[in-house]
C-alpha cells in the first residue's frame, strides 16, 4: 500500500462558486443550489477517479485521517490576457481547490470529510495543447484539467 494517490482529471476546471438557498424539502431541511451548473459533474468527475486511484493502491476509504493534496490546474490559454505567461487569471485559485476539496469527500469518496485536509500546495499553469488529446503521463497533461496529490500523513513511508 502507497502513503499517496497521485491522478489526472481531465476537463475544464470548474470553481467553486457561491451558494443559494432556495426553499425548503419536504422534510423541511434547506434546499441549497449553485451558481455554476457544471460544478456538480465535475465533483463527480474528481471523485470517480480518487476512488478508482485509491482503490488501485489498496486504499480502505473514507480516510480518516489528515492528509496533504497538492492540486495543479491546467486552465485553457485565452486568446488575449494581460499577463501572457502567467495564468494570474479568473477562476481563482482558492475557489479551485475547494471544489477539489468537496469532490476528494463526496460520498463514497477517498476522505471522509474535507476537513481531514491539512495542507494545500496548489498552483495554475495553461494547459499545453487542446482537450482532444489523451493525457501525456511522461510529464504536463495534454489538456485543461487538474493533477491531484492525495499523501497521507498516518502512513510510514
Amino acid at each position: 500500500m502507497s502513503g499517496q494517490i497521485q491522478f489526472f482529471v481531465p476537463g475544464v476546471p470548474v470553481p467553486e462558486g457561491s451558494t443559494k438557498y432556495v426553499g425548503k424539502t419536504r422534510s423541511g431541511k434547506p434546499r441549497i443550489t449553485h451558481d455554476n451548473p457544471r460544478l456538480n459533474g465535475w465533483r463527480h468527475k474528481i471523485c470517480d477517479i480518487a476512488v478508482l486511484a485509491a482503490g488501485k493502491e489498496g486504499w480502505s476509504f473514507p480516510l480518516d485521517e489528515p492528509v496533504i493534496v497538492v492540486a495543479d490546474f491546467y486552465l485553457p490559454r485565452p486568446k488575449t490576457s494581460r499577463f501572457k505567461d502567467i495564468p494570474a487569471v479568473k477562476p481563482d485559485l482558492d475557489k479551485l481547490q475547494r471544489a477539489v476539496g468537496d469532490a476528494l469527500a463526496c460520498k463514497g469518496g477517498v476522505l471522509a470529510e474535507d476537513s481531514r485536509i491539512i495542507g494545500w500546495y496548489s498552483s495554475k499553469r495553461w494547459a499545453k495543447t487542446t482537450p482532444s488529446k489523451p493525457p501525456n503521463p511522461f510529464g504536463e497533461p495534454s489538456g485543461p484539467g487538474v493533477r491531484v496529490t492525495v499523501i497521507r500523513q498516518g502512513v510510514v513511508f
